[in-house]
Parts: structure tokens; sequence; C-alpha cells
């Protein structure tokens, strides 16, 4: 019986204890674009290198889009100063 109580305290201690949670940001982004890291041999993963230590990586990876955002009518059709972005272009720069 005791040991319950105990099981019990701790449980209610830790459970009141907990940090508040927080949800995601509100918004998007409009460039989802996640490079891997420089030196992987893929695009948007790694790959397993096993060919030893100590080496350098480094890249610049170019992203370009044509309209990401843009506003629609009623029937799906883009309104003609409906564009709220024309052009992006983002580089992604590193190092590993």
């Amino acid at each position: 019986m005791r040991s319950t109580r105990l099981a019990v305290g701790v449980f209610a201690a830790v459970a009141t204890m907990s940090g508040l949670a927080a949800a995601q940001e509100t918004g998007f982004a409009l460039n989802r674009f996640d490079p891997s890291d420089r030196g992987s041999d893929w695009f948007s993963t790694d790959s397993l290198d096993l060919r030893g230590s100590n080496r350098l990586g480094v890249g610049v990876v170019g992203d370009w889009s044509h309209k990401p955002l843009v506003w629609y009518d009623a029937n799906g059709d883009e309104m003609e100063n409906g564009r709220v972005v024309r052009n992006q272009v983002y580089a992604h720069f590193g190092a590993s």
C-alpha cells in the first residue's frame, strides 16, 4: 500500500512539473528545400561515406522558383494581379 501511494505521489509530482506545451509557429515557408550537408553524394539526404576522416566539403546549392505564391479566383484561374511573389532565388552555402 505504501509503495502505491509513493508511486502515485511521484507521478503527480512529475505531471505537475512538466513544461508548458507550445504549438508550431503560424505561417508557412515558400522555400521548403533543405539540401544535404556538403560532401554528401545525394541532394536531399546524407550518404554513408566510410572513406576516412578529416575530409573537407564546401559547396553552394542554388534554388530558383517562378510564382511560388499566387492567388486564384473561385474558378481556379490565376488572378492577373494576384502574384504575391513572382520569382525567388536562394543560395544555400555550406561546409562540413
